[in-house]
């Protein structure tokens, strides 16, 4: 994402926040990439797939046996939030960090 402010709201910021830190029960960052994917501006929260991930084979009892990723910086991503993108904003009633 270029401008995380042009593409979601303030209230998408602190949700995501919040799962980041771990203070949303059932929700977490994606094990594959880090980011999330059900963040997409003016969607609701849905559960997308990990652009990362170019094949995967299952159990049929869920269980993940093999993953193929793309190679770095190969896939598209531009519907993923990642945690320095919604922790480098600042928000109105953020508290200000001295350096």
């Amino acid at each position: 994402m270029e401008d995380i402010r042009e593409e979601l709201t303030d209230e998408e910021i602190i949700e995501a926040r919040r799962i980041f830190k771990g203070e949303e029960p059932g929700k977490s960052g994606c094990w594959h990439c880090g980011g999330l994917h059900e963040l997409v501006a003016g969607l609701p929260m849905q559960r997308q797939p990990c652009p990362r991930v170019k094949r995967a084979l299952w159990h049929p009892d869920g269980t993940l046996l093999e993953v193929e990723y793309w190679e770095r910086d190969s896939w598209e991503d531009e519907d993923t939030v990642y945690p320095s993108e919604v922790f480098g904003v600042a928000l109105e009633g953020d508290a200000e960090i001295e350096a």
